[in-house]
């Protein structure tokens, strides 16, 4: 939100009222807690469907999920549990194999407004 107006491109759901919401969600995703696994929805709209007056929730951000969520997981204290919540526990809740294939995340500069405004163009 600015300015207590929502803006479009960052709208998703659900939408935070306050911080502790913000911060019980986010200890309940990077606690390990088997309940809770990522679910992506990452909505590549057009600007001319994003700016109206009934906007889809969602934001585009398949560019760099994981690294949004691995930021978000240390912030937390909470790295050791980003593989289950990305990988291992939904896997299971639905009686699935998980993935063989393994991602390696490293930390390095990342030039997000650049892509950001790239995605905003199209």
């Amino acid at each position: 939100r600015a300015s207590g107006r929502l803006q479009p491109h960052f709208f998703c759901i659900p939408v935070f009222n306050t911080e502790d919401d913000r911060r019980a969600l986010l200890n309940a995703a990077t606690t390990g807690d088997p309940s809770f696994w990522l679910g992506s929805d990452s909505a590549p709209y057009c600007r001319s469907e994003k700016e109206t007056a009934s906007v889809g929730p969602g934001c585009f951000n398949a560019f760099a999920s994981v690294e949004f969520y691995a930021t978000a997981f240390e912030e937390a204290d909470g790295l050791d549990n980003l593989e289950a919540f990305t990988s291992l526990n939904g896997a299971r809740f639905h009686g699935l194999e998980p993935n063989e294939e393994l991602q390696t995340i490293r930390r390095e500069t990342f030039i997000f407004l650049i892509l950001f405004h790239m995605a905003m163009m199209s």
